[in-house]
């Protein structure tokens, strides 16, 4: 191992001798640039990656060796030689940047750099043999599964004796693991070889127990119903919703983000009808999610991006009164999707965007010891960032610190009983720069000179 670490250490001198750019390479199909440690502070360092993978794989004589920082795009590597100190989330390892790993078998292993255990593991040997589009040269089915489950059996000791709902569709055995009775977002699965019978990639993601949340829900499911067809009727040109059931179904779980957030959590397939100047009609068709707890309320996914038709309705089941006609944001850090993070989404309210304060204690902004404290009885928000504190109230347009105060153009706001500051206060506070251009909010961390 020793001699692989002085290799590491010559290729990043000789990078730095070059002028600091980490040039991109090619490790079998993998793009990637060599860790530096100096320029490179994520969410996971690769030494706890690896006491992951070790841990997981329970392999006697298993041997690592980190390849560098991979992503599945050069273009999403270039720009790490300007220095970077924060997380990438996404659902599936190596899309964003994450550490490629190679064992003493050949074997590669994919760990995505954010805090969930989050990483896909391939047989580059496996992966290149034919399997055969004729199906008598395969394997039986009953002889697959048990390939895949001596695979998790070795692994994960117990875990396919705990309750679990199993899902052998799409080719690979997949399980999906109960938490109290309760479906919850713990997920595994392993694709066999059909003609070899070897095990050639396997997804995991664990977000760990999640601890001191209940699978007893607060809100019945009419309630989280209701809440979720008024958060769709206050979207701009909305003229009904209703909960559609012809593609998906009524969801109840637990589940979490990349950045390991857990909620408990009620899904609902909703078509929403907008008004346009001449029928027939348009719709659009959202999953909405919404808290069982808190009653926070999220886009999960747009079912359908295009619009399409439907037959006129009645609008028995449109919010009564519309006090607020909010249009909802997707949120970028940079390149890097947010919006699928449990985080209140941002909005754009009478033209001006607010961004709920939560945001503000996000790691995306690569600093862990951010708080956001609110005072009831004040109604006041008090936020320590870099080693700053600020305070905000509803209603005010001021900013204050122990600096002094800073008028804002809009005033802060309270929306369905959370706090939302307009994007200048984010960007006084954070340092970051915040950019609006059609539906999205894009936030650019503000350049620093690079650590050498």
């Amino acid at each position: 191992m020793k001699r692989y670490t002085w290799l590491t250490l010559l290729v990043l001198t000789a990078v730095q001798a070059a002028g600091g750019q980490l040039k991109v390479r090619m490790f079998n199909s993998h793009y990637y640039v060599p860790y530096d440690p100096a320029i490179m502070q994520f969410g996971l360092t690769p030494e706890e990656a690896q006491r992951r993978l070790l841990r997981w794989m329970n392999t006697p004589g298993l041997q690592l060796r980190l390849i560098g920082v991979t992503a599945s795009s050069p273009i999403k590597l270039e720009n790490l030689s300007t220095g970077v100190n924060t997380y990438y989330p996404y659902w599936y390892a190596g899309t964003e940047p994450s550490y490629l790993f190679v064992d003493n078998y050949g074997r590669e292993y994919v760990v995505a750099i954010v805090p969930t255990e989050l990483w896909v593991y391939r047989d580059p040997s496996a992966l290149r043999e034919d399997e055969g589009e004729d199906s008598s040269q395969w394997l039986p089915r009953e002889q697959l599964r048990a390939v895949a489950q001596q695979f998790f059996a070795q692994r994960v000791p117990n875990f396919l004796a705990l309750p679990n709902e199993i899902d052998e569709r799409y080719g690979f055995l997949g399980v999906h693991v109960l938490y109290q009775g309760v479906l919850q977002m713990r997920v595994a699965w392993v694709k066999v070889h059909k003609r070899l019978g070897v095990v050639k990639e396997c997804y995991w993601f664990d977000p760990g127990e999640p601890a001191g949340l209940s699978a007893i829900p607060t809100l019945s499911q009419q309630q989280a119903r209701q809440l979720a067809l008024a958060f769709v009727s206050q979207m701009p040109g909305v003229l009904s919703a209703e909960v559609d059931e012809s593609t998906y179904r009524i969801g109840f779980g637990i589940y979490s983000d990349e950045l390991g957030t857990s909620r408990l959590v009620w899904s609902f397939p909703i078509v929403a009808e907008l008004d346009t100047d001449a029928p027939p009609t348009v719709a659009q068709s959202y999953i909405i999610v919404v808290d069982a707890h808190t009653g926070d309320v999220f886009v999960y996914d747009e079912i359908i991006g295009a619009r399409v038709e439907r037959k006129a309705r009645g609008h028995s089941e449109r919010s009564a009164s519309k006090r607020i006609e909010a249009r909802i944001m997707k949120i970028y850090f940079g390149d890097t999707d947010a919006s699928k993070l449990f985080m209140l989404p941002p909005l754009e309210i009478d033209g001006v965007v607010y961004l709920h304060v939560g945001w503000l204690r996000s790691p995306l902004f690569g600093k862990s010891a951010s708080r956001v404290e609110y005072d009831t009885s004040r109604r006041e928000v008090r936020v320590t960032l870099n080693k700053n504190q600020w305070r905000l109230t509803e209603g005010s347009k001021w900013l204050l610190s122990d600096r002094g105060r800073v008028a804002l153009p809009y005033p802060v706001r309270r929306i369905r009983a959370r706090m939302y500051v307009p994007v200048s206060a984010v960007e006084r506070i954070t340092g970051w720069r915040v950019e609006v251009t059609g539906d999205r909010i894009v936030l650019q961390r503000a350049k620093t000179n690079v650590p050498r």
